[in-house]
């Protein structure tokens, strides 16, 4: 948490764990920023918290989050909510990954992913059963990513590739 002053307050969120409340005067501008400190010791640019609106407003920011390799960076959605109740202003700061995946598969696979306009390409296990987990992919969202599956090496990977990229999601 930055206020305008230029003080800074600190607070660590273990990966898992949801945060305290914390308790902010309305009448002070303040922004955020966000790190992974087990991948760097850099922060994301500052993302603000003060909204001016009376009624219920939600706005999301896609934060670049810096790595350790100089240049290199992951994404994740920002999506602040703003309500005053009984002149009571709340805010909820919520942090997701750009992508999620979750295979019904009985058993694991693997997940290629090719983001051809990056000359990047990694392989991502995934669980199967259910279980939903982060799709970690390069990039901001508006890069397109290829995938492919494979069922624990025992068969070929699919084929054709599924193209990926955010706005197939939001319809446009």
């Amino acid at each position: 948490i930055v206020p305008d002053s230029g003080d800074q307050c600190s607070l660590v969120v273990q990966n898992g764990n949801s945060p305290p409340t914390i308790a902010l005067d309305p009448r002070y501008p303040v922004s955020l920023k966000l790190r992974l400190s087990s991948l760097s010791p850099l922060w994301s640019g500052e993302i603000p918290l003060r909204c001016a609106s009376t009624s219920r407003f939600t706005k999301q920011w896609e934060v670049k989050l810096p790595l350790k390799d100089r240049g290199q960076f992951r994404s994740v959605w920002c999506h602040v909510v703003w309500e005053t109740v009984d002149n009571i202003h709340q805010m909820v700061v919520v942090i997701s990954p750009l992508y999620s995946i979750k295979s019904m598969l009985p058993c694991k696979a693997n997940v290629l992913v090719e983001t051809p306009t990056l000359s990047s390409s990694q392989i991502i296990p995934i669980s199967g059963r259910g279980a939903v987990q982060h799709l970690d992919t390069p990039g901001l969202s508006d890069e397109t990513h290829n995938l492919t599956f494979q069922l624990d090496g025992k068969v070929p990977a699919s084929s054709p590739p599924v193209s990926l990229h955010y706005h197939i999601m939001d319809g446009s």
